[in-house]
C-alpha cells in the first residue's frame, strides 16, 4: 500500500471541491422583462452550516432559511445577492413561499450530495 502524505490528500479534497459547478434556481417571481432571477450557489461546506448553526442558534425554522440565501445565494458573476442588511426585508417583506423555493433548492443540492455519498 503506497502511504499518502496529507497534503496530498488536503488538495485533492480542495481541488474536488474546486471543481464542482455552481448550482442554480430561476426565481420567476422576482424576475423582471428580461427573464427569472436566476440565484446561484457554490456547494455547502462544513464552514457554512456552522455558521447558519451559530446565526440560528442550531435550530431549524424559518429564520434558517434567510440565513442560507443571505449566505449562499449568488448572482451570475459569484457576488453575493444579499448581506445581513437584507436580513430584515426577507424576513418581513417577502413571499415566504419564494424563500422557501430558493432555501430548499440549495438545501436540496446538500441533501442530493449526501444521498449520492451513501
Amino acid at each position: 500500500m503506497v502511504e499518502k502524505k496529507a497534503g496530498d490528500i488536503i488538495s485533492r479534497a480542495t481541488a474536488h471541491f474546486d471543481a464542482q459547478e455552481r448550482e442554480f434556481v430561476e426565481v420567476d417571481e422576482w424576475g423582471d422583462e428580461s427573464g427569472a432571477l436566476t440565484v446561484y450557489w457554490t456547494p455547502m461546506t462544513i464552514g457554512d452550516r456552522t455558521k447558519i448553526a451559530a446565526k440560528t442558534k442550531g435550530r431549524d425554522g424559518p429564520e434558517s432559511l434567510v440565513e442560507v440565501i443571505i449566505l449562499k445565494a449568488q448572482d451570475e458573476d459569484g457576488n453575493q445577492m444579499f448581506t445581513l442588511n437584507d436580513k430584515m426585508a426577507l424576513n418581513h417583506h417577502t413571499d415566504s413561499r419564494v424563500l422557501v423555493k430558493i432555501a430548499s433548492a440549495i438545501m436540496r443540492d446538500e441533501i442530493d450530495g449526501q444521498a449520492e455519498g451513501n
